[in-house]
């Protein structure tokens, strides 16, 4: 795939497979945002479905996708950095936290709420 996209003139950096808080520009972190908002709204009714999870995606932010892009890229820093003191704990805190399948909304769903939480204050205060 690399091969493709060099010989068409442009640089392409894939993230390391299995490693959810690396991807994109904190696609994982997005996901996980509207996974919170819609579990706080669903109440299993089954014909408004569709309006909460519109409504959950609807929570993320451009400024809370700029944020989870800022996460994701101190996760890209530390994996290409391992010999920085800070970047090997990073490092080593995602090892230990994860030895299955990973999964964002599971690592991190403390910064999620937060970071909603701080998303939905600030709306309601503007």
């Amino acid at each position: 795939m690399t091969k493709l996209f060099t010989a068409a003139g442009h640089i392409a950096v894939f993230s390391p497979k299995g490693h959810p808080e690396l991807a994109g520009r904190g696609i994982e972190y997005c996901w996980g945002t509207s996974k919170v908002k819609f579990r706080l709204v669903n109440n299993c009714d089954a014909k408004r479905l569709a309006g909460y999870t519109e409504f959950s995606l609807g929570a993320v932010t451009v400024k809370l996708a700029r944020q989870h892009g800022r996460k994701s890229r101190e996760y890209r820093r530390a994996y290409a950095n391992p010999e920085d003191p800070q970047s090997k704990a990073a490092v080593e805190k995602l090892v230990k936290e994860s030895k299955a399948h990973r999964n964002t909304f599971d690592q991190e769903v403390k910064y999620l709420r937060e970071s909603l939480a701080a998303a939905e204050a600030e709306t309601e205060v503007v």
